[in-house]
């Protein structure tokens, strides 16, 4: 079977643009699909030169289109052509009719079989005209055969009869529907396929706002008149105890100190102990209350004392390292020496004495504790703003300078322990005013519409915050903003869809151009055969640049 290919002709092709295109076709039979209106098909003198191209290629070219004037100048160039919908390609060679009259040929003699009854004809249904039929040879001329005679319709096949006429049924419905769709395009494609892409670009331009803005707990809604807006006020409160080291020396007396657990297995009764009440240990050193307790009752159950307790903090009687002693399971109370209490009452250590010292030691100058307490100072105000900031809603905003810190008390302990460090504690606050970003945006964008008027809408827009001034005890900040928004003209989508719908090309344009702001636009209708605006608004897209 000989290889085809169909090469479409658009409509701006130049005849030596498809004469290219068949010599870079390969295929045996090419079949050129040519559109109507198209330039190839403006002249005779296209298809002759295709035909001398195809003949010079060795190739078969065939001519296929809509056009009946492009079918009509092919088959005049000699080129085979064809309406695909209407028609067939013209043939060069003699059509044939279906009845053919065959050469007589000499039967061989027949075999010898056993005669059969005679089957009768079947009885004619009609007679069949004089038809001539033409012949033809390879060597002789074609002459006309005359043939005459009656024929019985019944001699042809049913299945051919059949076939004929499933033939002509088809054909029929071909036809009935290309007249369908064909008569049916133009409606279906004006009412499916419309529609309208229009893009306007509007004015813009751009408006900057440079002031101030107060943030104020005391209100709760946007107060345009004095531009202010609803703030909050937010505080974190803590202490925090910092080391430093100790750069001076003296000669120090220190007392060693600890925690002892006193234990009431005396009676019910409490027991109140003033300060200094002294605790003495089985070697006969000497510790004393730094501040009054009481020691709870003793529970009794069934006769049996179950003895109370209470910690308290004591302090050696004398200074040195000689106090610095391991924990003791059992401290008396001297004061009790003598009565039944002596045995009822007593203590324990569960630690080690420690602090206990004479000699040289480190000791913080003032310019040290000057130092330490700035930087105390310092790094509990940081550690404020940080714990502040971890706590803080996400929608809310904080500027740099909205915090107010107030160092609320700092005590130093000059002397250094063994580590050569002295301490100091300070304790503070942090209060902020903070505001949402979302107030103050709508505040600006009102401030916008007040200017501009409801005609231009934001489409851009930054802004810059400089210098804040928090009063948190007032609950009000002040604060620096420059803002700056890209306007444009707003379109009245709605309004302009109903002045559009329907119109012409020209209409459109005059519509566009009067349309207040608009400072470049433009439409396309689609399909190519489309010349209004689809009154279906679906089917129209306005863009706005």
């Amino acid at each position: 079977m000989p290889d085809i290919k169909k090469i479409v002709i658009q409509k701006a092709d130049e005849p030596a643009a498809v004469a290219e295109k068949l010599m870079d076709t390969e295929a045996e039979e090419i079949i050129l699909s040519i559109p109507k209106f198209s330039k190839f098909g403006e002249s005779i003198s296209n298809f002759k030169l295709i035909k001398r191209q195809a003949e010079l290629l060795g190739r078969t070219v065939r001519v296929e289109s809509v056009d009946e004037d492009v079918v009509a100048m092919a088959k005049k160039s000699g080129l085979e052509a064809l309406n695909p919908f209407f028609g067939r390609a013209a043939r060069t060679q003699k059509q044939f009719s279906d009845i053919v009259v065959k050469k007589p040929v000499r039967a061989a003699a027949p075999p010898m079989v056993p005669s059969l009854p005679p089957v009768p004809a079947p009885e004619p249904e009609s007679e069949l005209e004089v038809v001539e039929v033409a012949e033809e040879s390879a060597d002789t001329p074609a002459a006309p055969v005359r043939i005459t005679g009656i024929a019985s319709m019944g001699e042809l096949p049913k299945s051919r009869r059949l076939a004929g006429q499933i033939f002509r049924v088809r054909t029929a419905v071909f036809f009935l529907l290309a007249l369908i769709i064909f008569g049916l395009f133009p409606y279906l494609a004006l009412a499916v396929f419309p529609k309208a892409d229009i893009a306007l670009t509007m004015q813009k331009e751009d408006w900057t706002f440079k002031n101030a803005v107060v943030a104020d707990k005391s209100i709760t809604a946007i107060d345009n008149a004095s531009s202010r807006i609803p703030g909050q006020v937010f505080m974190q409160k803590t202490n925090v105890t910092s080391k430093y080291p100790a750069t001076g020396k003296k000669n120090i007396e220190r007392k060693a100190v600890g925690t002892i657990t006193i234990y009431n297995a005396y009676s019910s009764a409490p027991q109140s102990l003033i300060a200094n009440t002294r605790f003495t240990t089985p070697d006969g050193k000497v510790f004393r209350l730094v501040s009054a307790v009481t020691v709870p009752g003793a529970k009794i159950d069934s006769g049996k004392v179950a003895p109370s307790a209470v910690t308290a903090d004591v302090i050696a009687d004398k200074a040195g390292d000689s106090y610095n002693i391991a924990p003791v399971a059992k401290l008396t109370i001297p004061g009790f020496s003598g009565t039944p209490k002596y045995e009822g009452f007593y203590a324990e250590s569960k630690a080690t004495f420690t602090g206990g010292f004479i000699g040289e030691a480190k000791v913080a100058t003032d310019a040290d504790i000057a130092s330490a307490k700035a930087k105390a100072a310092e790094n509990l105000e940081s550690s404020l703003r940080t714990l502040l900031a971890a706590q803080m809603p996400a929608d809310f905003t904080v500027l740099p300078d909205a915090a107010d810190f107030t160092l609320l008390k700092q005590t130093v302990v000059p002397e250094a322990g063994t580590d050569g460090q002295f301490a100091v504690l300070s304790e503070g606050q942090v209060s902020l005013i903070a505001f949402r970003e979302k107030d103050l945006l709508e505040f600006l964008r009102g401030r916008v519409t007040v200017e501009k008027g409801k005609e231009f809408e934001v489409i851009g827009e930054t802004k810059e915050y400089g210098v804040a001034r928090a009063d948190a005890a007032a609950g009000r900040m002040s604060f620096a903003v420059t803002y700056t928004a890209q306007l444009r003209r707003a379109l009245d989508k709605i309004g302009f869809l109903s002045q559009i719908i329907g119109k012409s090309e020209e209409e459109l344009k005059a519509v566009i151009a009067g349309v207040p702001g608009v400072s470049a636009g433009t439409a396309t209708l689609w399909p190519f055969y489309v010349r209004t605006v689809p009154k279906d608004t679906s089917k129209v897209e306005v863009t706005v640049q």
